[in-house]
Formats: structure tokens, sequence, C-alpha cells
């Protein structure tokens, strides 16, 4: 996995980049969580995987406060800048 803190125009960013181990580790419900110490971001550093949003959000819900709205640009047509 790769973490970088970089800048979009004067916009902060981070960029994570996944192998393909990460992915399937994701898929099959081991999330990673890296601490702020870790990554030196500002906020711990969770990523979650499933087979569908819906999943995922089940499977958070069991565990965490999560909030009923997901914003998921892919839906919105959202190229990622591309």
């Amino acid at each position: 996995m790769i973490i970088a803190s970089l800048k979009q125009g004067d916009d902060p960013a981070v960029l994570v980049g996944l192998s393909r181990k990460n992915a399937e580790e994701l898929i099959k419900g081991h999330p990673i969580f890296k601490p702020k110490e870790e990554t030196g971001l500002p906020v711990t550093l969770i990523i979650v995987g499933g087979e569908t949003e819906e999943s995922i959000m089940g499977e958070l819900k069991e565990h965490f406060n999560i909030p009923d709205e997901v914003i998921d640009d892919r839906k919105a047509g959202h190229d990622g800048g591309a």
C-alpha cells in the first residue's frame, strides 16, 4: 500500500494506492487501519471493502456509528480528474 499527502491545486489531498493483495483482503472483510502516527496524516486512515456499498454499510453499522448517507462519487459520474 502507498499513502501520500499531497496537493490537488490549492487543496490538500490524500493518495492511497492499493495492491491486488490489499484489495483481495479488503473484499474478504479485513479492513486497513493506519493510525495517524504511522501515516503523518492528521487523522486515522480506515479503508474498507466489500462486494457492494450496501454490504459494506451493513457491516460497518454493526461496529460504528455510520451516517445513513454516504458519498459515492462514482455514482455521480466523477472521473477523479482524469
